[in-house]
């Protein structure tokens, strides 16, 4: 689709508008349900502007807290194989601590660690 009319109000008396792209190729949106509006694109517009602001004003927060989930994860792998082994509650709150590392972005380093806690005897051996 490279057209998609709009309609402007209500009234019956006014004429839709019409939304393309200029070098005539497909729009990249998709209408899932309606006959949207022009003001419905302004929100969607003003919605999309102000999650992308939000997303760039996070990122240097989301930086920080993944350095320094990183470093627990890091010292609590250390404290774990000095131990020689990891309960289950162990296991359980290493595997929270690397859910939030890694849904901020964090590598693959820190992938290898928490997969060696879970290969870990979660219990003492004689």
């Amino acid at each position: 689709m490279n057209e998609l009319q709009l309609k402007y109000g209500c009234n019956p008396n006014q004429k839709p508008s019409k939304i393309y792209m200029a070098d005539g190729s497909e729009l990249p949106i998709q209408v899932l349900n309606g006959k949207p509006g022009y003001i419905n694109f302004l929100d969607a517009f003003n919605g999309w502007q102000l999650v992308k602001e939000l997303k760039e004003a996070q990122e240097p927060q989301n930086a920080a807290l993944r350095e320094l989930l990183g470093k627990e994860l890091d010292k609590e792998h250390a404290r774990l194989v000095a131990k020689g082994h990891a309960s289950p509650s162990e296991k359980a709150a290493l595997e929270r601590l690397y859910k939030a590392y890694h849904g901020l972005g964090g590598n693959g380093t820190r992938t290898a660690l928490y997969e060696d806690v879970l290969q870990m005897n979660s219990y003492p051996t004689p």
